[in-house]
């Protein structure tokens, strides 16, 4: 679901030919998909609670990038 709702995002700023939102939008992917691919090759060896862990990174980036968005439609940015 989280998947699909993220998509739709993308969808709506491509809409609203909003490339502010487009940019946040693929920055945080970007960010995304290379916390994850480190907390992949540092869970190899890992135990479960050290994954939780590896995984901070990419939820800070997730809630940086919301903020980003929320600025940038609320006119702050």
């Amino acid at each position: 679901m989280g998947d699909w709702l993220y998509m739709l995002s993308f969808q709506m700023a491509l809409e609203e030919r909003n490339f502010r939102i487009l940019d946040i939008l693929i920055d945080l992917t970007q960010k995304m998909v290379e916390g994850e691919l480190i907390s992949s090759r540092k869970s190899a060896a890992s135990t479960l609670r050290k994954r939780c862990v590896a995984l901070r990174p990419t939820r800070r980036v997730s809630f940086s990038g919301c903020a980003r968005l929320g600025a940038v439609l609320g006119g702050m940015e």
